[in-house]
């Protein structure tokens, strides 16, 4: 009997070359090193606030994690008897000091009180010359929200900068959203979803959204070859031609009992096809229909 079950583990992996190796020092309101003090740090990856990492400070109050130096952090510090504290920060120094204050009691966290969504989610890819709608909706139960809203810039066809701003002020949240027509040309669209709660500081998710041109074209077999026929020369153009017509003319004989007439009647449609897109001059095609004609009274004649 099997009484296993399967698990879902996420991981997170950095590139080496955002990597960075920061050290964190931990101390109390007396200013003295904490040791055994936990270190939380979340990202957001897919419009969503990811754990990425944990560490605990050793004897010295101190710890080393890889963090991405590009990337926005929330940091979640807690020990025992402390005050738990959540810091907002984009790692581009090496070394940063957390402080601590005060006996531990309850703690609200800034997020305790909110939920959010955003769309576009997902794929970070958007179609040109598409209406999208950039949409931010937020909920708070404490009813303590400043402002949230979302805003985009972009560069548009003509090589200027866009900017779009909506701006919100109502306490217990809702939804707003811009609505853009994506460039026709490749760019990219960089938007910031915000909110900011009584007594806390602004906080801020940033997304780019990138815009590929669709190449769509719908072409008849007579445009295909006239827009390839150039790259070719007039020589491979006749060698093509002729090839193709024995290897169809090959086909048939292969395929049906050996009928000279339908046979040079296949020679003079395909030939006549590629002369009349002007691969084969009118004085080869005649050539090279010559033969046919006289294999067709030549079988004929011998057949009576």
């Amino acid at each position: 009997m099997n009484t296993g079950r399967y698990i879902v583990f996420n991981a997170y992996m950095l590139e080496t070359a955002n990597s960075q190796l920061t050290t964190f020092q931990v101390y109390n309101d007396l200013n003295q090193l904490l040791g055994n003090a936990q270190l939380t740090f979340y990202k957001t990856i897919n419009n969503t606030l990811q754990r990425t990492a944990m560490a605990k400070t050793d004897f010295s109050g101190s710890v080393q994690v890889n963090l991405d130096n590009n990337a926005l952090y929330l940091l979640r510090a807690t020990h025992e008897n402390y005050l738990q504290k959540e810091i907002s920060f984009i790692p581009t120094s090496t070394s940063y000091q957390v402080y601590l204050t005060g006996t531990a009691l309850s703690y609200t966290s800034i997020f305790d009180s909110i939920d959010y969504y955003l769309e576009p989610s997902g794929s970070r890819s958007l179609e040109s010359n598409t209406s999208t709608d950039f949409i931010f909706s937020i909920s708070d139960s404490s009813n303590s929200l400043e402002y949230w809203g979302v805003n985009i810039s972009f560069i548009n066809d003509s090589g200027m900068i866009e900017s779009y701003l909506s701006n919100m002020t109502i306490s217990t949240g809702g939804a707003t959203s811009l609505t853009q027509i994506t460039p026709i040309n490749k760019t990219q669209i960089n938007t910031t979803f915000f909110f900011k709660k009584l007594g806390e500081d602004k906080f801020e998710i940033k997304n780019q959204y990138y815009v590929y041109p669709q190449l769509t074209a719908s072409y008849t077999l007579q445009e295909s070859f006239d827009n390839y026929g150039d790259e070719i020369s007039d020589l491979s153009k006749v060698l093509i031609a002729i090839f193709l017509t024995m290897a169809l003319v090959g086909i048939t004989a292969s395929l049906f009992t050996f009928n000279s007439t339908l046979l040079s009647l296949e020679v003079l449609i395909i030939l006549g096809f590629f002369t009349y897109l002007g691969w084969v001059q009118l004085w080869l095609y005649l050539l090279l229909l010559t033969p046919s004609i006289i294999l067709t009274f030549l079988t004929r004649g011998g057949q009576d």
